[in-house]
């Protein structure tokens, strides 16, 4: 099963392949996308000269990220898992939200049906 469904996303992966490429050959044709990458070697080079600024983090961070790694390390090392709680309270939220939606869908029905039971005329 499971390489029946693996066959069928590499169909869509090569089929999204194939539109984009021939995309891109559009756009070569109409003369909006460069010939060949070559051409945007040096738009490339003035990009990443200006685009970005060098970040250098504080030693402090250094220093805590080196603690934090280590102890993670020997976390893992000691065989030591660490597990999250469950999301009660989320689950709690969305199954009390659920019910008030379908409780005032259900009571403006009922409103609805109410009224035009009452608008009808008697024969």
């Amino acid at each position: 099963m499971t390489d029946r469904i693996r066959h069928k996303f590499r169909a869509v992966e090569d089929w999204s392949d194939r539109q984009w490429q021939e995309f891109a050959e559009r756009l070569r044709i109409a003369g909006l996308l460069p010939a060949s990458s070559e051409d945007l070697e040096p738009v490339a080079g003035v990009v990443q000269e200006h685009a970005f600024d060098r970040v250098e983090p504080s030693r402090a961070f250094r220093e805590d990220l080196r603690k934090n790694l280590t102890i993670a390390a020997q976390l893992r090392n000691s065989g030591l898992v660490v597990e999250y709680p469950k999301p009660i309270r989320e689950i709690i939220l969305l199954g009390t939200g659920v019910a008030l939606l379908i409780a005032c869908i259900t009571t403006l029905v009922l409103v609805y049906r109410s009224r035009s039971a009452g608008a009808r005329p008697s024969a």
